[in-house]
């Protein structure tokens, strides 16, 4: 059981301002944690949202290591929590020092335990399942453009071309509180986790994005050819993917 995790500036933008974190072995009370942050906010401010956003979220899941984890509602709750102290460290900040006002962060959260998978999300970075029955988009994007899809004013074809679909209604750290959507799964017949950017997404539909995962090649090949056909396409944002392979047999993301 494995999984990589990588991060590109694209061919675009200055400045990296996507982060991640994977960590297949016992992390704090989880057996596992994936993590991806996509900044916003300008250079600065978006780079430090998102590796702040990472580092506390470490930081809090190791400190809380003696948590007793016993149902799906304990885990979902740990989750919660900690992307709420996330949103904290990072709205604290941008109030006392201006240079950060106003920015923020994507946020999704992923652990696996017992054949379940837990997550925790705000933004539109993604987390997607692929197994026996395709490829399924476990998140839901906080997004104009995923609003406008919700409400049938415009198309998937439409949505893609989007001049605002770089767009997101709900990041962590731009408001005081933060609402956090989470979400629990069955992994019976799934074989991959995969989570990203919308650095990908905008670049690659679903279905290059499965086609390129169910390949007979290795995880880190398969990484590497997402990120390499997202800069082929453009790569007008920063790229940031993680992959692993399930196995129920073992406790791991």
């Amino acid at each position: 059981m494995v999984a990589v995790g990588k991060t590109d500036i694209g061919k675009k933008r200055k400045h990296n301002e996507d982060d991640f974190f994977v960590s297949t072995i016992e992390f704090g009370p989880l057996p596992n944690i994936c993590i991806v942050a996509d900044g916003m906010g300008g250079h600065k401010a978006g780079s430090y949202a998102s590796k702040t956003a990472i580092t506390s979220l470490c930081s809090f899941v190791e400190e809380h290591h003696e948590v007793s984890l016993e149902s799906d509602d304990d885990i979902i709750q740990f989750l919660k929590r900690a992307i709420t102290h996330v949103n904290y460290k990072l709205y604290t900040k941008s109030e006392s020092d201006s240079q950060y006002k106003g920015m923020g962060t994507t946020l999704t959260v992923a652990t696996v335990v017992e054949g379940v998978l837990y997550t925790a999300h705000v933004g539109d970075s993604r987390l997607y399942t692929i197994g026996d029955r395709g490829m399924n988009q476990i998140t839901k994007d906080h997004s104009l453009v995923q609003e406008m899809l919700s409400e049938g004013v415009i198309s998937n074809s439409e949505a893609k071309e989007h001049p605002k679909r770089h767009v997101i209604t709900r990041a962590v750290g731009t408001y005081e509180k933060v609402q956090v959507d989470t979400y629990s799964s069955s992994l019976e017949g799934v074989r991959y986790i995969f989570l990203c950017s919308d650095g990908l997404t905008n670049m690659l539909s679903d279905e290059e994005i499965y086609n390129i995962i169910i390949k007979d090649a290795g995880l880190e090949e398969k990484v590497d050819e997402l990120i390499v056909f997202a800069n082929e396409r453009g790569g007008v944002d920063n790229i940031t993917v993680i992959l692993a392979i399930y196995d129920k047999a073992v406790k791991v993301c």
